[in-house]
């Protein structure tokens, strides 16, 4: 989804509009630009000494050589007093919109008095989504942070750059910016599982060997710690945290605010309990470690026990098997939900349905039927022919429930599809057949709750992940979709 950004500028002291910025968008379009004016105090003198002289320059030349030898010198010491000159506290906003004019995201920047040493019209913010590689970059590092009983779940990120007269600058002074989305996909219940982070990259100057995750510390959080030490909250203002609110009817994220120190990258993100086969066994089973005793001496039982456990894991492991399938496109892994769900010796073998074959025209029409019935329309698709073989080569189903995950090395969108436009949309769509191979009956997975789907887009609506439950295989489609009227 390609999303207008506008920007603007207040200042909090008194004069009202300082400027307006321009800045990057997150995609192709062009950014919309405001005029800055900016009137400095020697230049009204210097502009009214003018005006002065413009009236009696025939009269009396005298004045004239002398009044603007004064007013060359205002300008002057006006140009020198901008070497130590302080920024106002000011308001810069920054807001992604629709094609409609829609406000989706609002990313609003509170400068404090000094924040840069720079006159304040001079100053800009830049926001943009992150590229679909730095995305995976972040997301990797923040996988690395979690516990082995958490996983990442939704998300979002950006990245804030502030810059004076076009050159990258830090602030001084914390910067407090309040991000306010309109349309989350951050949802949860509960704000003590999303944790606000800031990406500090390896430079020269940190003397970094990699980047890290740095979160930042909740309100709530540090109000306790501040407690607990003693200490009062009244200045609370001056510490560095974050703060988290949530729309309760959605039961998603609506505003987070933070303190900034730096340019960077800036996000939130949920966490989510990790599903078994995502977790790394720590201990053997209790049965287990009961035979370790009674089967060993004691001055080798720690020897022993490390042997056991070492089989435990790879037992339990084995219980979960992966069958994987890879491309120069993407990664499709399967596992069980049900132990037994997948036999012995099977092989998983897709087959992308390319276009002008009769196979595609069938999953077409499917798809358009579906749509005309429930008021959508189909802007384009991707479909695979996902099939699971026995050892004799047999082609067999599930014996229970398994979890499909598709992992794109970058996101992807069918090539007649504009997905620059607002509107679009993408689901998971399965085609199940009957015993004889006809379509008896076309799900969307996102809709049905029992199929666990979910979709991983960036913001042009390409998608980088899909996952989902089923217990038949057949044709799955990826499908990007608009409402009727």
């Amino acid at each position: 989804m390609v999303l207008m950004l506008t920007t603007s500028m207040s200042t909090m002291a008194e004069g009202g509009l300082i400027g307006g910025t321009s800045s990057e968008s997150m995609a192709s379009q062009e950014p919309e630009t405001q005029s800055t004016e900016t009137t400095t105090t020697g230049e009204t003198q210097a502009e009214g000494i003018n005006e002065e002289l413009s009236t009696s320059k025939e009269t009396i030349p005298e004045v004239k050589k002398e009044t603007e030898a004064v007013a060359e010198e205002t300008v002057s010491e006006e140009t020198v007093s901008k070497e130590g000159v302080q920024s106002e506290a000011t308001e810069i906003r920054h807001e992604f919109q629709d094609e409609n004019g829609n406000v989706l995201t609002s990313v609003i920047a509170n400068l404090p008095e000094g924040a840069f040493e720079a006159l304040t019209s001079d100053i800009v913010m830049e926001v943009k989504e992150l590229d679909a590689e730095t995305q995976e970059h972040v997301k990797a590092l923040i996988g690395k942070n979690l516990p082995e009983t958490e996983k990442l779940g939704n998300y979002q990120f950006y990245e804030i750059n502030f810059k004076v007269n076009g050159e990258n600058q830090n602030p001084n002074k914390p910067v407090t910016i309040t991000i306010e989305e309109n349309n989350t996909n951050i949802q949860t219940e509960d704000t003590k599982q999303i944790n606000v982070f800031y990406l500090d990259k390896a430079t020269e100057e940190n003397k970094k060997e990699s980047d890290e995750i740095l979160n930042i510390t909740s309100k709530t959080d540090l109000e306790e710690a501040l407690k607990a030490e003693g200490k009062s909250i009244d200045n609370i203002d001056e510490y560095i945290y974050s703060d988290v609110s949530l729309n309760q009817e959605k039961n998603a994220v609506n505003k987070v605010l933070l303190k900034a120190e730096k340019s960077g990258v800036y996000g939130c993100y949920v966490k989510e309990t990790a599903e078994a086969e995502e977790r790394i066994v720590e201990e053997p089973k209790e049965e287990i470690k009961e035979e370790i005793k009674e089967e060993v001496k004691e001055e080798a039982k720690e020897e022993t026990k490390t042997e056991k456990t070492a089989k435990a894991e790879t037992e339990i492991k084995e219980t979960k098997p992966i069958l994987t399938y890879e491309d120069e496109e993407v990664t499709i892994n399967i596992t069980e939900e049900k132990e037994g769900a997948i036999p012995e010796g099977t092989t998983l073998s897709v087959t992308s349905v390319q276009k002008d074959t009769t196979e595609y025209t069938e999953v077409e029409e499917k798809l358009n039927q579906k749509a005309e019935d429930e008021e959508y329309s189909i802007a384009g698709f991707l479909a695979y022919d996902i099939t699971l073989t026995d050892k004799d080569g047999n082609k067999i189903e599930p014996d229970g429930n398994v979890k499909v995950t598709m992992k794109y090395k970058k996101g992807v969108s069918p090539e007649d599809v504009d997905t620059e436009k607002s509107d679009l949309d993408v689901t998971v769509i399965h085609l199940e057949e009957d015993k004889n191979g006809v379509v008896k009956r076309v799900v969307d997975m996102v809709a049905d709750e029992k199929k666990e789907a979910n979709i991983q887009t960036t913001s042009e609506t390409k998608v980088t992940k899909a996952e989902f439950i089923t217990d038949s295989f057949s044709n799955y489609v990826l499908a990007w979709y608009a409402r009727v009227g």
